[in-house]
């Protein structure tokens, strides 16, 4: 199995909303403006992830359309969508952006005075979106995987596709080529698709591996990576922290403290696979 400690996902600032026109004219009378967060996404409407960070919101006083506004832009998994996503969230002169994955670089396009919070990115500094992890305001996935393979002497055969009409043909030509074993990057598409991608492992009897503990929670066999839920939460934190004042610049790039190893015995039993005790003596969970 490779190593994939250096697969880190980045917490990061970031923020944008709008408030309706209730709440807007409820403040104006007070002469005060009501903080407006908004959210640009690269995934569906319905995210459990948006969730999360509305509840760590709620937990730390800020209610929508009460406390702030919070306005949600999504892009159904059409990466050419955020641009013009990303315009209208600065159009609408929002105080703060959370950009959730993909969404970081797009965010950053459209404006360099409201600060962005990213509350995962695979890598943020080789991709561009920041100059480095201590200071924001002034790292790659495949590179190390391949420089992880050559240390344990495991050959790599990448396998890409953006297209979910693809997948079924990328996994039979694993087949026919006999791979091994399965490395999911867990990009958007991925998190997208996650249910067929699950699938067609599983009807090929391909043992894979993935980032995020959500693909073994729905039949994926197992993951190596960091928390989420947990990095949106904290993510609501840096939001809060930036409507209270504190300077975006000044707060650094979060890193998760430890990644999770998670099975699935009944994936690994369908796949007639025997997982090592040893191996499953380190699992931060395994799921029966």
């Amino acid at each position: 199995m490779l190593d994939m400690r250096r697969r880190e996902f980045i917490t990061l600032l970031g923020g944008a909303a709008t408030w309706p026109l209730a709440v807007r004219a409820q403040e104006a009378g007070r002469g005060q403006r009501v903080p407006h967060v908004g959210i640009l996404n690269y995934a569906a409407a319905q995210d459990p992830l948006v969730d999360e960070f509305r509840s760590a919101l709620h937990e730390l006083g800020r209610v929508d359309g009460q406390s702030l506004s919070i306005t949600y832009r999504w892009a159904d998994g059409q990466l050419n969508r955020l641009p013009a996503l990303a315009s209208e969230l600065v159009a609408s002169n929002v105080s703060v952006i959370i950009a959730l994955g993909p969404a970081s670089w797009a965010a950053k396009r459209a404006t360099s005075t409201i600060p962005i919070v990213m509350a995962f990115s695979g890598d943020p500094v080789g991709n561009g979106v920041v100059s480095n992890l201590a200071q924001p305001a002034t790292e790659l996935e495949m590179g190390e995987t391949e420089a992880a393979a050559r240390t344990i002497g495991v050959a790599l055969r990448p396998m890409a596709t953006r297209d979910p009409d693809d997948l079924e043909g990328v996994f039979e030509a694993a087949v026919r080529e006999r791979v091994d074993a399965v490395i999911v990057f867990t990009h958007g598409f991925a998190v997208l698709n996650r249910a067929r991608i699950i699938e067609h492992a599983a009807r090929r009897g391909l043992p894979t591996m993935y980032g995020w503990r959500e693909f073994v929670s729905d039949g994926g066999l197992m993951s190596y990576g960091p928390n989420v839920p947990e990095m949106v939460r904290k993510a609501a934190s840096y939001v809060d922290r930036i409507l209270k004042g504190e300077k975006p610049g000044d707060l650094p790039i979060q890193q998760p403290t430890r990644l999770e190893l998670i099975f699935n015995l009944k994936t690994a039993k369908a796949l007639n696979l025997e997982i090592p005790p040893t191996l499953l003596a380190l699992a931060d969970e395994v799921i029966e």
